[in-house]
């Protein structure tokens, strides 16, 4: 918890196979300050000759990088931050976070699934080395926003 120190890769099977699976790496992100390298996901956008990966978590939010096709590396630094949670949250507790993202297309919109809330309201430490659960309402859950892009204008119901 808490730290920035994560890497997406990417391994290929032609059979899905356990023991099948050649190991190809990094992607090659960059590393930045503004997201994790986690909960990657591969989102192919009607009519694009390349796929997009979404990916991060917590500080940021969710993020989005062109792919080569086939998807192996990011081939250009080009990294959209495509999602935040901005939900004010009750005096002293941080701002909620989105992971998990997923992305798809249908009717003519983009949709983002992801999971958003807290786990916890307390950060372990020293004096307690278990993390407080998250109040009540402001758990983990799942939303789903749209936009006519894929790359952008994602909102919710509320806009």
């Amino acid at each position: 918890m808490g730290s920035m120190n994560s890497d997406i890769g990417v391994a290929t099977s032609t059979a899905m196979e356990p023991g099948s699976w050649t190991g190809h790496g990094s992607i090659g992100l960059p590393k930045d300050s503004r997201y994790n390298k986690i909960d990657a996901n591969l989102y192919f956008p009607s009519g694009a000759s390349t796929p997009s990966l979404n990916f991060g978590s917590f500080w940021q939010n969710i993020f989005q990088a062109p792919m080569s096709n086939p998807p192996l590396t990011v081939p250009f630094a080009t990294i959209t931050h495509l999602a935040q949670n901005t939900t004010v949250r009750p005096t002293g507790l941080v701002t909620g976070s989105m992971e998990g993202a997923y992305q798809f297309s249908w009717e003519g919109y983009t949709y983002l699934s992801l999971s958003s809330g807290n786990c916890c309201s307390e950060p372990a430490n020293d004096t307690n080395p278990y993390q407080s659960l998250a109040p009540p309402g402001e758990e983990y859950h799942i939303m789903v926003c749209r936009s006519a892009q894929a790359s952008g204008g994602i909102v919710d119901q509320q806009g």
